[in-house]
């Protein structure tokens, strides 16, 4: 305060002003006041506080005391449904009311908290039990009476006083002394009227409960979506799921009913088919519901035993969510309630949710997002599984406005599912069940389902639906194992046919769209089509299908044969098999194994013929189809070949991804003809591998004349040596046998042997003459000066002696037993090899 005053005075000296000496003199009369309004708020806030902490005080002690009500009736009423005790009065107990520890003590409201919490701590009224043994009641008057009467009820017998057993000594107040079998006294009060308000709720309860027994035939058919699906001690027991639900939760241990509560719900879903229809989810086998998916108004069952069907089916649910939203959209409505007439209600029961989300855990979000959406796009969900609290999402069960609960051995289990604990819900018998919808608690006897009762509805719906102009389920079957192009399920799916570019051979299962669609190889987009799989995968039956695609469209089919030589010979002379406005369909069956078994040259000679064709038949907008056999064993030579596969049943997992197949699909029982295409499965139409024989081209010669595809092959000899009119200069790792041979079958011709020392060229145009390589090499000038006009005929030789022979890098096409390699006269600086047969020689034996 003295500061500001001299602080002022110093200023007033320097600037010499007057007022600064004014507001000077009333910086105290300021501070003064200032600290006056201070310690006026802080009273004022001080009491406010206490008075809204002594508020806060009263209305917990009025809450602490419904609580411990709520707590003391809890425990009389768990501890006289135990079989070893018996609730002879009430004394102070610990209680669990108040779980949080109160701060440390600091100060008068610390001190206050601390006394809350030590009175929340004792519940001045929890049970007092003594064994269920014969008992002792010592006194007179009509407390002990009655409460002799009491022991008498619930035990059957009372004892006179004797040593070794239970005494309880009645005072006049009301006040009891418990001295047990083994010395141990405590004292209590009586619980007179809990015993006769617990025999009041024990008749109360008794005249409540629902039969011991319900049948399905007894249960009435509801008016409206509502289903009945047992009994209560007033009749008839409806669930409305979708007023009260929109979803369903159940719970309980195995053999408590359950699954009978699901096949008696679904089965009062399935007779109103106007109103629903039932997918059935069951991850226990599919046993469960089995027989009710035979029903009309079953959309599907999903099990745990096949998981590709049901990862299929699974991908259905999410393509029916979408297709709900887009009817929805287009309709735009908000409701499914809005368009009865669209679509009608998908009841979703799953049996096991927990094994469910082991095996699909990528399900979850999807059943989250149904759960809040679900009751406006018409689809409810039904989640079963033993004890709920631990599997079911809470985003999940918050929408679930029924709860059901069977037979529980944890009482955890009814407190997490319903809120609040159940009494005598672990000796419930096998269908009971607690029922909690809109927040009260209904106990129904489930209803049993007989075949009967089977039998009788699916007639009652069969007769409905064929009334009904549009009876077809929004989701399309899984494929055929076997499917003809003639079957009405394929004509239906591939319409007209589709246009001149595309080639249908099969059918895909386009889950996404819940239908099935034609499999479409579309060349100029697609490529090159490679077929890949394990023997007995249908790779041959995919290729005669393909050809019958080709035909069937108009393209001029080609069939490479399947042995090395002739496919080189073919692809070479692609040309000779259709006439040059003809779109060609080369087909090559077996080319995986000819390149796995073919020595390196060979395999390498086919991949640069096929690379040739490949050119050649794009320019004139064709296509080539081939055999790759194994993923694996393809790898190598087929990436950057083929452009399009279709990937049939794989030997492992390794080579179905090597495929390019979605990973973690491969399927060891996928049958012949099914697999992968653009990553939807699919099934090729069925067609014989032998018309791969008799309905395509095979070329042998260029001499061929010009012949498009009609339904016979072409087929044209190879040439032979002998048809030259020339001379001819045979080069042979067997001359001996070659001269003796040519001696009978070239009788009207000079044949002669190579002679190094003396070589001379034959004395006619006709002649023959016959060496060994290496006297070839040693007749150099003969062999150059023959090379420019006679035909040259190498007959067994390998690729590594005709290239030293003629001198240079040449391509030896690969050729079978009994065939030679011709080398046509004038081509001394490029040699180029062609295939020839002797007529009648025999054939080389295998070095």
């Amino acid at each position: 305060m003295i500061a500001p005053l001299v602080a002022a005075v110093v200023i007033g000296l320097i600037i010499r002003s007057p007022y600064v000496l004014v507001f000077a003199a009333l910086s105290p009369i300021i501070a003064i006041a200032s600290s006056i309004e201070s310690r006026r708020t802080a009273r004022r806030d001080s009491r406010r506080d206490s008075e809204r902490f002594a508020r806060e005080c009263a209305t917990f002690l009025e809450q602490l005391e419904q609580s411990h009500a709520d707590e003391s009736l809890h425990a009389f009423v768990a501890a006289h449904a135990s079989d070893d005790a018996l609730v002879v009065g009430a004394a102070p107990g610990p209680s669990g009311v108040l779980r949080d520890a109160p701060p440390p003590v600091t100060d008068a409201v610390g001190a206050r908290r601390a006394q809350l919490a030590s009175l929340a701590a004792t519940n001045p009224r929890m049970p007092v039990t003594v064994p269920r043994a014969p008992l002792v009641i010592v006194g007179s008057g009509p407390i002990a009476e009655r409460l002799r009467e009491w022991c008498t009820e619930e035990i059957g017998q009372a004892e006179p006083p004797q040593r070794g057993v239970t005494t309880v000594t009645v005072s006049q107040l009301a006040h009891l002394t418990i001295e047990t079998a083994d010395g141990t006294r405590h004292t209590a009060d009586a619980v007179l009227p809990f015993a006769a308000e617990y025999r009041a709720h024990r008749s109360r309860q008794a005249a409540a409960m629902p039969p011991m027994h319900c049948t399905f035939a007894e249960l009435p058919v509801s008016n409206g979506p509502s289903l009945p699906i047992g009994r209560t001690a007033d009749g008839p027991f409806h669930l409305d799921v979708v007023a009260e639900g929109p979803h369903i939760v159940v719970g309980g241990a195995s053999g408590s009913g359950k699954s009978e509560f699901l096949r008696a719900l679904s089965l009062a879903a399935a007779r109103r088919a106007e109103h629903w229809r039932v997918l059935f989810v069951d991850f226990k086998g599919g046993a469960t519901f089995s027989d009710l998916h035979a029903l009309p108004t079953s959309v599907g069952l999903i099990t745990d035993l096949d998981a590709a069907l049901a990862d299929r089916a699974l991908g259905s649910l999410r393509a029916e969510i979408r297709r709900r939203e887009t009817v929805l959209a287009a309709s735009h409505a908000r409701d499914i309630a809005d368009m009865p007439s669209e679509l009608t209600r998908l009841l979703i029961v799953v049996d096991e949710y927990a094994a469910l989300l082991q095996n699909h855990p990528e399900l979850t979000p999807v059943f989250a997002d149904l759960s809040a959406r679900g009751r406006s796009l018409g689809m409810h969900l039904v989640l079963c599984t033993q004890r709920p609290g631990g599997v079911v999402h809470d985003q999940i069960t918050v929408n679930c406005g029924i709860r059901v609960l069977f037979r529980t051995t944890d009482g955890a289990d009814a407190r997490a599912l319903l809120g609040q604990p159940v009494v005598g819900l672990d000796k419930a018998p096998r269908g009971r069940a607690v029922v909690m919808r809109d927040g009260a608690v209904h106990a129904v006897q489930t209803a049993l389902v007989a075949d009967a009762d089977i039998a009788a509805v699916g007639e009652q719906t069969r007769r409905y639906l064929s009334d009904q102009a549009d009876t077809s389920s929004p989701w399309s079957e899984p494929l055929p194992v076997s499917i003809s192009r003639d079957d009405p399920a394929a004509v239906a799916t591939c319409g007209s046919g589709p246009d001149d570019d595309e080639l249908v051979w099969g059918l895909v299962d386009d889950v996404a769209s819940q239908r099935w669609a034609p499999a479409l190889w579309r060349p100029a987009r697609d490529g090159m089509l490679g077929i890949t799989g394990c023997p007995g995968s249908g790779r041959s039956t995919a290729l005669a299908s393909v050809a019958a695609a080709g035909r069937a469209a108009g393209w001029a089919v080609v069939k490479v044969p399947d042995n090395l030589v002739d496919a080189v010979h073919t692809l070479e002379r692609l040309d000779s098999a259709c006439a040059p406005d003809a779109r060609p369909l080369v087909v090559i069956d077996g080319l995986g194994a000819m390149l796995e078994t073919a020595p390196h040259d060979h395999a390498a000679t086919l991949l640069a013929r096929l690379d040739d064709a490949a050119r050649g038949v794009r320019e004139r907008r064709g296509a080539i189809a081939v055999d790759l056999g194994t993923a694996s064993s393809s790898a190598r030579w087929a990436s950057g070949r083929v452009g399009a596969r279709l990937a049939l049943r794989a030997l492992d997992a390794d080579d179905h991804a090597a495929a390019g197949a979605p990973r973690g699909h491969h399927d060891v029982r996928l049958p012949a003809g099914r697999g992968w295409w653009h990553g939807s499965v699919v099934q090729v139409f069925s067609a014989s591998p032998r018309a791969l024989a008799t309905t395509t081209a095979i070329v042998a010669s260029p001499a061929a004349p010009h012949s498009p595809w009609m339904g016979e092959p072409v087929s044209v000899p190879v040439r032979s040596p002998l048809d030259s009119p020339g001379v001819l200069a045979v080069v042979s790792s067997r001359p001996h046998q070659v001269l003796s041979a040519l001696a009978s079958v070239a009788a009207d011709r000079p044949v002669v042997a190579l002679d190094p020392g003396r070589a001379v060229a034959p004395h006619t145009e006709t002649g023959i003459i016959v060496g060994h390589p290496d006297d070839w090499q040693r007749a150099w000038g003969l062999f150059a000066e023959l090379r420019r006009t006679a035909l040259i005929v190498l007959d067994a030789l390998d690729a590594a002696d005709a290239r030293a022979l003629l001198g240079a890098r040449i391509e030896a096409p690969p050729i079978a037993r009994g065939e030679v390699w011709l080398v046509d006269p004038g081509q001394a600086t490029s040699p180029r090899l062609e295939r020839g047969r002797w007529p009648s020689l025999t054939p080389p034996e295998p070095s």
